[in-house]
């Protein structure tokens, strides 16, 4: 009886899915609207791929009110075309659905438009403490920022910096004692801040770590050194918030600009608080949102916002509440994850024992799970750690205990040490793994070599496990922690290369197909919007892009570099263009066998 719920969402795709074709091919008052009126657009002359199945391509496409009408060959959809029928030759190019972001942060995405790119190689040019330094000197100088108003900065990765360590207080006061500095680690879970920022949210020798969260101490002292973790970095995030309301929402409209740009058109912002909702909806309000954006409230946050009349599931002017959010830990990477086994090497000031440590308790947790399955709604649980994962699946197993029925799909978010016995409940109550993958490129070998060894590393975000399972997993950037880009998800997943090249967790390879349909339909089933997204099929709306090479046939390694030159949502372009020359054949040398 357990698995009634899913078996009801299969059906009820299924049918709205054969609704939309009926009235398509069958009913007499379409068919003859569609003869006297004809299709709005026909997509033609480059392969089309539908990701229905492995491979699968068709040679011509058409839509008309922003929806897929037919696809097929040139002949079969003949009878759609009119003549007032507009013409979009592919020249060569690849035609494909556009992508479902599975996870990621897009309000905090967009107040980072404005901030100080302090990444190191790939995603910004920080190479040591220098470079962080110099970087927002300039950002000062240029922009001409006054004394006392704040610098924001994001991306800075320790394991990836000359130092090998975390830019402290004294570093950032050397780039200004006058204005409060806060620069966010990549992972999102731990910050430092200079003394003026310190200041500003009155930490002090005498400041008490708070619940869920460390700030780091000088040598011998108990004065902070400036680097927060977890819930002691909360106050620095009230700086992204700051701002005239209608610049925050230009950095919206920029920002969805660049998503466009990267190929997707459903985009997720988790952890929302009330002042981000706000924010969307009131950017939505004004017509100026053209992205469908799933918001997951915090479960802190969920009353607030429901409270201004926001009906939860459904979408009003591309915005809605998908689900809400709970964070169990930190992250690997930051060595804040809750793990069952120490730490291969501890972070400054921790013992051999030390295993990071939970943001919530074991009772907060079930008492969350029961009450959005009560309500029906999909919790996010950030889990990072072994340790984390077991919280989770055993608040989950609580709030199903009893019920003949999955009243939602929960899912766990990141899961890069769920382990098989986790899968298996999760396959049991209906939830899903959202895998951070990119964590095997970014943090693979600093994971191997220093966070959690080779055994535990070996089944990173394991994909094939999920897979096997037949679990619609899908895979995320977490952006920003990482850019959005989702044909290097691709990649990852399939090669399971770490940035020296070594390949981690080979069994957990996914084929091109498997991982393609994790960035494009599963995602989108996990928003409850398969019928819509996530293929090229009829009755679905036209969220398409266009691509430089066909990912089926190039070598895997070549899969990174593909370019998205046009992204079209609900059938209208809205970033880039369909190159006027056409596209040279070459012939793969690669070796490549075209295994899908």
């Amino acid at each position: 009886m357990i698995y009634s719920w899913t078996i009801k969402r299969y059906l009820l795709q299924f049918f709205a899915s054969c609704f939309c074709l009926a009235l398509i091919f069958q009913s007499p008052q379409t068919t003859q609207a569609e003869t006297s009126v004809g299709a709005d657009t026909l997509y033609e002359g480059g392969p089309i791929l539908t990701l229905e199945a492995d491979g699968e391509t068709v040679e011509a496409l058409v839509t008309q009110n922003g929806q897929i009408l037919a696809t097929g060959s040139r002949a079969s959809v003949e009878k759609y075309i009119g003549p007032n029928t507009r013409q979009v030759n592919l020249n060569g190019y690849t035609l494909m659905p556009a992508f479902v972001d599975g996870h990621g942060h897009f309000t905090f995405f967009a107040s980072l438009v404005d901030g100080v790119n302090i990444s190191s190689p790939p995603a910004g040019p920080m190479k040591d403490h220098d470079d962080i330094v110099a970087a927002l000197q300039k950002k000062i100088k240029d922009d001409q920022i006054p004394p006392g108003e704040s610098v924001f900065g994001w991306g800075y990765d320790d394991s990836l910096l000359l130092e090998g360590d975390h830019p402290d207080r004294d570093t950032l006061d050397r780039a200004s004692t006058e204005h409060p500095i806060v620069l966010v680690h990549v992972s999102g879970h731990l910050a430092t801040a200079n003394s003026q920022a310190l200041k500003a949210f009155n930490y002090t020798a005498e400041t008490p770590d708070p619940p869920g969260g460390v700030l780091r101490r000088r040598p011998e002292s108990q004065e902070p050194n400036g680097v927060l973790e977890e819930n002691a970095m909360m106050p620095a995030f009230s700086i992204l918030m700051q701002g005239n309301p209608e610049e925050k929402i230009q950095q919206i409209v920029r920002a969805q600009q660049g998503v466009f740009a990267k190929g997707i058109t459903t985009v997720q912002d988790g952890a929302t608080s009330p002042e981000a909702y706000s924010l969307l909806a009131n950017t939505a309000d004004q017509g100026l949102l053209q992205l469908d954006v799933v918001s997951l409230p915090l479960v802190e946050a969920y009353d607030a916002i429901t409270a201004q009349g926001v009906v939860p599931l459904e979408y009003k002017n591309r915005l809605k509440v998908g689900g809400v959010k709970l964070i169990l830990d930190g992250s690997p990477q930051g060595k804040t994850a809750f793990f069952r086994e120490p730490y291969l090497i501890p972070p400054p000031g921790r013992d051999k024992d030390y295993r990071g440590y939970p943001r919530i308790d074991q009772a907060t947790t079930d008492a969350a799970l029961k009450r959005f399955a009560d309500l029906g709604i999909p919790l996010y649980g950030h889990a990072n750690g072994d340790a984390s994962a077991d919280m989770y699946i055993e608040a989950l197993e609580k709030a199903m205990a009893g019920r003949d029925e999955i009243p939602a799909h929960n899912v766990m978010i990141h899961a890069p040490l769920v382990l098989e016995e986790h899968l298996d409940v999760m396959k049991k109550y209906g939830a899903i793994p959202s895998f951070f993958t990119a964590h095997v490129f970014y943090w693979g070998d600093f994971h191997r070599d220093s966070v959690m060894g080779p055994e535990r590393a070996s089944h990173l975000s394991p994909t094939r496990w999920a897979q096997d399972r037949e679990i619609l997993f899908n895979m995320h950037t977490d952006t920003p922690i990482v850019p959005y880009d989702q044909f290097h998800l691709v990649w990852t997943s399939v090669e399971r290369k770490t940035r020296s090249g070594q390949v981690l967790g080979p069994a957990q390879k996914l084929t091109v197909h498997e991982a393609l349909r994790a960035v494009t339909y599963n995602p989108a089933w996990i928003y409850g919007e398969a019928d819509q997204k996530g293929t090229l099929s009829p009755g679905k709306i036209a969220d398409m892009i266009l691509v430089s090479q066909n990912p089926y046939d190039v070598a895997p390694s070549q899969i990174p570099k593909i370019e998205i030159l046009a992204t079209w949502k609900d059938g209208q372009l809205v970033y880039g263009q369909v190159p006027k020359d056409a596209k040279e054949k070459k012939k793969n040398s690669s070796g490549h066998s075209g295994t899908h």
